[in-house]
């Protein structure tokens, strides 16, 4: 499901011929935001991200620039606090004094931190005796990195789990825990057994 609204229930969107989802604000049990569901949409999205991923276009950019990216989307997210703020107020049911102090300040930390760590991502030589070969560690972005997003503190984990991830040359699919069945993110993720 998208990130940034609450589960709710399906209906027909006549426009576009679609099943949509009402995202459910959690106190007053009013709609929030309607939202195309992913349900089927998972291996898409792997497949899309793998794409991005091999294409370069992020896993080949130098860590200065990735950090560059993540730490201009923390700017963003600070110019636009308050705004944040209310939304994970309304998209969590929790008071705005916690959202406001705790989960958007958490997330613009992470943003930051992240972007710094990853530019310090960098192999080393290994001394051999002899000298007769030449070793060396070096670190490569992964693949395609899913995360999971819990309900507790939404934006906060989901910035907390994606950017390192991002920050070290990956491409992400995130999921958020409140719209895919059990079933959804074994087929998702592979099952782990």
């Amino acid at each position: 499901g998208a990130r940034g609204a609450g589960g709710g229930g399906a209906r027909s969107d006549s426009r576009r011929n679609r099943a949509t989802a009402s995202g459910m604000r959690p106190v007053r049990c009013r709609s929030l935001a309607r939202l195309l569901p992913a349900s089927g949409h998972g291996s898409r999205a792997v497949a899309a991200a793998q794409d991005a991923f091999e294409s370069g276009v992020w896993s080949e950019v130098e860590p200065d620039e990735r950090a560059g990216h993540l730490l201009k989307a923390a700017e963003i997210l600070k110019r636009r606090e308050k705004e944040f703020a209310e939304l994970e107020c309304l998209d969590s049911g929790k008071p705005i004094s916690e959202t406001s102090v705790i989960d958007i300040p958490f997330s613009i930390r992470a943003l930051e931190y992240f972007a710094h760590l990853g530019r310090e991502i960098k192999g080393e030589i290994i001394p051999v005796p002899g000298k007769q070969v030449f070793d060396f560690q070096t670190y490569e972005p992964y693949g395609v990195v899913a995360t999971i997003t819990p309900w507790n503190f939404p934006l906060h984990l989901f910035t907390r789990s994606t950017c390192p991830a991002l920050a070290a040359g990956n491409t992400v699919v995130s999921i958020d825990e409140r719209y895919f069945r059990p079933t959804e993110v074994e087929t998702l993720l592979g099952d782990p057994t």
